[in-house]
């Protein structure tokens, strides 16, 4: 009996063991499977997102057919990419009435244009931004302007009512769209032109109306700077009668040119009132100017090409313009033709009269030009070489270099006195007349004086006279030509329409000439003709 009673006990205690061991295991086998569930759950959750991001990034896509077929515009930028102007609701319409521009029935494009840039090899572009525009047809109204060194710039032309363009520019960089700052100055353009000139540097043209003063053909140079994302008003400068003689006719060639050839541009002031317009002169050059004075035409025309300009008008000289400078072959009988003179214009130099006392210092010369009202010379001697700056009503007009007056008359002088002591085609200069050939005078004379180039050229002689031919310079000019009778060694000018009696005296191998009433109107500023001439 008693072993039959601890046979039960021992049972029911193994089934109370037995018991609690399966309620552990239950409990911890229900947490273990509550955590696997939270863990899915996150996977889940993972994997939506994931999706929904994907379906958000295909959603945001615009497959490369569609881009091809319906964009406005397919604009063509570094690296492999395409920027397509695309609007789902784009809509064609014709104008209703005659515009300053347009007539009726011309067709146009508006809608909410999205930018959308393709990568190559991807079959969807991404978008990345837009905004409402209106295109007309047949104008290119959007394009790249390109720089080797930095990212395109994107131009959009908006037209406005009165037929011209307001110019807006973006950029892409990186992937992202971003838009030029142009501040508070809007950028205007006549035909819708924004003209890459150098990198960051662009001009535009209009035809600006208003008051007699203010009207004209206004030219624009701007300055982008990429840091800042930001592009300002670099230079400007209006032509019409008020600023240029016959300006607004000077001003519609100007813009002719400037539109028509991609490498024409419009003068800016980009040369700094610096230090360096004293050193380099001293060497005998200028800023931005690769050829020193002595260059010969050949080599000046051999690099640089053929001249925008040719004329005669500074002062009568021969001078070769090329955009900033222009070189000046003075009338010499040479056997070579080597420039003397060279100059920039004010309007590429980025200063002030106050600037040039500020850098170059008070000058060593300054005089009034007698010619015209208003007009200064103010000279600076460097060296073997002398800077002269011209003045217009407080204004710049001109910078330029020549050989130093000092250096030039010691080198006449030696001439001189070569030619007193040895005489000339073997003649003795002693005292003009040792033989016959003392009394001829045809031939070519060069001028002697300190810092003058020139020459008298006398042709035709008979036993009456001659045909002469005088010209002079410095940084201005003179010059005459006619007919002298000959008295002995002495000649006499028949003046024509204007009276200017020149004389002539001939001593051996010179030949002096005089100025008589009315010849200052043969001369320039601060030069006559009252010189001496000896045979070369």
């Amino acid at each position: 009996m008693n072993i039959f009673k601890s046979l039960i006990v021992l049972m029911g205690l193994i089934l109370i063991i037995s018991a609690c061991g399966t309620a552990e295991e239950g409990t911890a086998g229900g947490a273990a499977e509550a955590g696997n569930n939270e863990l899915n759950e996150e996977i889940e959750q993972e994997e939506n997102e994931e999706k929904n991001e994907e379906d958000e990034k295909e959603d945001n896509g615009v497959d490369v057919d569609l881009l091809e077929e319906e964009s406005r515009y397919a604009l063509e930028l570094k690296n492999d990419s395409f920027l397509f102007i695309y609007a789902e609701d784009e809509e064609e319409k014709q104008l209703e009435e005659d515009s300053s521009a347009d007539e009726k029935g011309d067709t146009y494009f508006e809608g909410n244009y999205e930018f959308v840039l393709l990568k190559s090899g991807e079959n969807s572009g991404n978008i990345l931004g837009g905004r409402f525009l209106t295109f007309f047809d047949g104008e290119e109204m959007v394009y790249t302007v390109n720089e080797e060194n930095n990212d395109d710039l994107i131009v959009i032309n908006q037209k406005e009512e009165n037929g011209k363009y307001l110019v807006e520019l973006m950029a892409v960089e990186e992937g992202v769209l971003k838009e030029i700052s142009t501040g508070d100055d809007s950028i205007v353009s006549y035909d819708g032109k924004f003209k890459y000139v150098e990198e960051d540097i662009y001009q535009t043209a209009v035809y600006k109306e208003g008051s007699e003063q203010q009207n004209g053909w206004l030219f624009n140079t701007w300055e982008v700077d990429r840091s800042s994302l930001s592009i300002k008003l670099k230079d400007q400068k209006l032509y019409n009668n008020e600023t240029y003689y016959e300006g607004l006719e000077f001003g519609r060639e100007l813009y002719e040119s400037w539109v028509n050839d991609p490498e024409e541009y419009f003068p800016y002031a980009f040369i700094p009132v610096d230090e360096q317009w004293l050193t380099l002169g001293a060497e005998g050059r200028l800023p931005t100017v690769s050829h020193p004075l002595g260059t010969s035409y050949e080599a000046l025309v051999e690099e640089k090409g053929e001249p925008s300009e040719i004329s005669d008008w500074f002062g009568g000289a021969e001078t070769y313009v090329y955009g900033a400078s222009a070189y000046l072959f003075p009338y010499i009988y040479s056997g070579e033709r080597e420039f003397t003179n060279m100059l920039i214009f004010s309007d590429y130099i980025d200063g002030d009269v106050d600037d040039i006392y500020e850098v170059f210092g008070e000058p060593d010369v300054e005089y009034a030009d007698p010619m015209y009202d208003n007009t200064y010379i103010m000279e600076y001697r460097t060296g073997a070489y002398q800077l002269i700056v011209e003045t217009h009503d407080d204004e710049l007009f001109y910078i330029m270099l020549t050989e130093s007056a000092e250096e030039a008359g010691v080198e006449e002088r030696e001439d001189v006195e070569g030619a007193s002591e040895n005489g000339s085609d073997g003649e003795s200069s002693s005292n003009g007349n040792s033989d016959d050939s003392s009394n001829q005078w045809q031939g070519e004379w060069d001028v002697l004086g300190e810092g003058i180039n020139g020459y008298l050229k006398i042709y035709n002689e008979d036993d009456t006279g001659f045909d002469f031919e005088l010209h002079v310079a410095t940084t201005h000019v003179a010059g005459i030509e006619g007919y002298a009778a000959k008295d002995g060694n002495t000649a006499t000018h028949l003046p024509g329409e204007v009276d200017c009696f020149m004389t002539f005296e001939k001593d051996g191998n010179q030949i002096t000439a005089k100025e008589g009433e009315g010849c200052w109107q043969y001369s320039g500023a601060a030069i006559d003709m009252n010189r001496t001439f000896i045979r070369p």
